[in-house]
């Protein structure tokens, strides 16, 4: 997005994500090692603003499992049910290898890095976030229709702690004109999430999003832990 870049350019602001083995993510859970659809794709992203780190320690960001290609042969053309074993063996085994190894392909010849989150990703994730100050309290935010929490639910506490804590941070580090600036460009190309990244940024196992019609925040989530 060229319009992005140039206006992250001009305020000095960078950006970087490393690939986090799934067996050292948050989301690793040791009775899931074996369950390769109950992975995900996990990486440590930070932003900068004139070379200085904005987050204290970086954030998490996740994108479902099912964003990997599969590359077994036939694996989606295959009319034949049950899908034969061996086909589903080769499917787990790229998933278990994209979610450790952080790489696609069919041998080790071939094999290419997963693509990683943008920062316009990463950046549409945080502007969602920020949507918990559109409430006057956690209780309001929790009642929303939109979010079908329930205000004593620890899930939403979850939820709106980090969401608090990270809006806050980009505010004292980047400024309500900069952040405007953002979501200008995003809202007005439409942003929209990759293919199946439907994990959000730091705090949420899964959901899903929708694109804001307005620079008013908007969003539709579902599961979350």
């Amino acid at each position: 997005m060229k319009e992005l870049d140039k206006l992250l350019a001009k305020y000095g602001i960078t950006y970087t994500a490393v690939f986090v083995p799934w067996s050292k993510s948050r989301n690793y859970i040791a009775s899931q090692k074996t369950m390769s659809w109950t992975k995900s794709l996990n990486w440590k992203t930070q932003l900068f603003r004139n070379e200085e780190p904005i987050f204290k320690k970086g954030l998490d960001f996740s994108r479902s499992i099912a964003c990997v290609p599969t590359f077994a042969p036939g694996a989606y053309s295959c009319r034949i049910r049950p899908i034969p074993t061996h086909i589903i063996e080769q499917i787990e085994g790229h998933l278990d290898w994209a979610a450790e190894k952080g790489e696609i392909g069919e041998s080790e010849l071939t094999k290419v890095p997963l693509p990683s989150p943008s920062v316009a990703d990463m950046l549409y994730d945080l502007l969602l976030e920020a949507e918990v100050f559109d409430y006057a309290d956690f209780e309001s935010w929790a009642a929303s229709t939109k979010l079908n929490f329930n205000k004593n639910s620890s899930r939403a506490e979850k939820v709106y702690a980090p969401c608090t804590k990270n809006t806050l941070t980009l505010c004292n580090k980047l400024g309500n004109k900069v952040l405007g600036d953002i979501a200008t460009i995003l809202w007005e190309n439409r942003y929209n999430l990759p293919g199946c990244m439907w994990l959000w940024a730091n705090i949420l196992q899964e959901g899903h999003i929708e694109v804001p019609q307005t620079t008013e925040l908007r969003m539709q989530r579902g599961l979350f832990y």
